[in-house]
């Protein structure tokens, strides 16, 4: 039955791989579509299964959060101006919530090898590399001429957008660490740590200022949880310390080469982190703010029930009426969470907040053990994962982007599976 689990989790990984026959503009609807056929063939799969096998029924905390969330959803259409809108949306959300039951079924049941999990995700993180590159390359002329920052938005991989490819880029790196650490043989570690490296490198060319400023979190972070480790054990935050220097090294390092080898003042790191906080100068941030204050608006008008699961796009037009220009309307709040409150009322938002909250306290308490050095230094990279998960979702849209919830679901089930080993 492990068979079973490995090839689900190579189907996901390669969705982003898939190309579509009708060649869309955006391909978020034929990976949403693909996603939700291979869900439901395992699920018909693991009830047949487990019709003839004493299986155990999959039960977590994590997964009744989001399933609870999904019925509010489903809810809130009894309230949706539009219900085919909804429709859509629920479909979505059923494909996420199908994928957290065949991963919790797989955990449960002991039918996850670890390591072959990190090396799909590796893999899948290697070939979006190359994509990548191959993109910066035709755009140089074969590196010929110099990389301009105005392209920057054209080197996304297989995703939709940069922002996506860079948080998406950011997690897998760090899940790849914890293959980097398990692995004896010296060429792939080799091979592992200039993949990270690789991908630290692209994405100062990528140049997304939330991912800069979340890899200066990410630092701090770091930082904060080797200074409470020294306080605990001086000897063990030393050699713990070691263990993660490699990751360190491979940012640092990356980041000189770009310094080095980057003429252009328009991705600059440092004017790029800087133009977070300006509110007033930056378009792109002056509308995140306003859409938020949107947001925060249609809450307080509808905070029960909300305006039904997926009818933002439609309701915000009442809100931004007087900055549409050319029949541009704002299709996401920008923060997943604001916008699932927006549409499902207090309760929805409760739901989805406590299925993220759940992994962070058991992240949280994995952190306190490995502080006390009864557990690995793996937990760091899956503590910064939810991290770069929780900003992601605060700035942008990822849970309307199937590729990024591929990637948590990936995450979830490394995360899940390491903890239920190690207990």
């Amino acid at each position: 039955m492990q068979i079973v689990s490995k090839v689900y989790f190579v189907l996901i990984a390669i969705v982003a791989f898939i190309p579509d026959p009708s060649m869309p503009i955006d391909l978020k609807g034929f990976h949403w579509l693909y996603w939700c056929i291979v869900n439901t063939i395992y699920l018909l799969i693991l009830f047949l299964y487990s019709r003839k096998e004493k299986l155990i029924i999959p039960s977590s905390l994590v997964l009744t959060s989001f399933l609870i969330f999904f019925g509010i959803s489903l809810l809130s259409t009894a309230v949706a101006f539009n219900k085919i809108e909804s429709l859509v949306r629920l479909t979505d959300l059923y494909v996420v919530l199908s994928s957290l039951i065949i991963v919790y079924y797989f955990i449960k049941n002991k039918l996850i090898n670890l390591n072959i999990l990190l090396w799909i995700i590796f893999f899948k993180l290697f070939v979006e590399l190359l994509a990548v590159y191959y993109q910066l390359y035709i755009y140089t002329a074969g590196f010929q001429v110099e990389f301009s920052g105005n392209f920057s938005h054209l080197l996304k991989s297989f995703y939709g957008n940069k922002n996506v490819t860079s948080f998406s880029f950011l997690i897998q790196s760090a899940i790849s660490m914890i293959l980097y650490t398990r692995l004896k043989s010296r060429p792939l570690r080799v091979f592992i740590f200039l993949t990270v490296f690789a991908t630290f490198y692209i994405l100062f060319f990528i140049s997304t200022r939330a991912v800069f400023a979340t890899i200066l979190i990410m630092l701090l972070t770091i930082l904060i949880l080797f200074s409470l480790k020294y306080i605990n054990n001086k000897k063990t935050a030393f050699n713990e310390f070691k263990k993660i220097t490699v990751y360190l090294f491979a940012i640092i390092a990356s980041y000189l080469l770009f310094n080095f080898t980057n003429n252009d003042e328009n991705i600059d790191v440092g004017d790029r982190v800087v133009s977070v906080t300006q509110f007033d100068n930056d378009e792109s941030v002056s509308n995140r703010v306003r859409f938020w204050r949107q947001a925060g608006e249609s809450i307080i008008e509808n905070p029960l029930l909300g305006v039904g699961i997926g009818n933002w796009r439609i309701i915000s037009i009442k809100y931004d009426a007087q900055n549409i220009y050319s029949y541009v309307v704002p299709y996401t709040v920008h923060n997943d969470f604001l916008e699932i409150f927006a549409e499902t009322g207090v309760l929805g938002i409760i739901s989805y907040l406590c299925f993220f909250l759940l992994l962070i306290k058991k992240s949280i308490n994995n952190l306190l053990e490995w502080i006390k050095s009864k557990l690995s230094h793996y937990h760091i990279y899956l503590f910064l994962c939810l991290i770069f998960f929780m900003i992601d979702a605060n700035l942008n849209f990822p849970l309307s982007r199937p590729l990024m919830q591929i990637v948590l679901i990936l995450f979830i089930a490394t995360f899940e599976t390491l903890d239920y080993y190690e207990e």
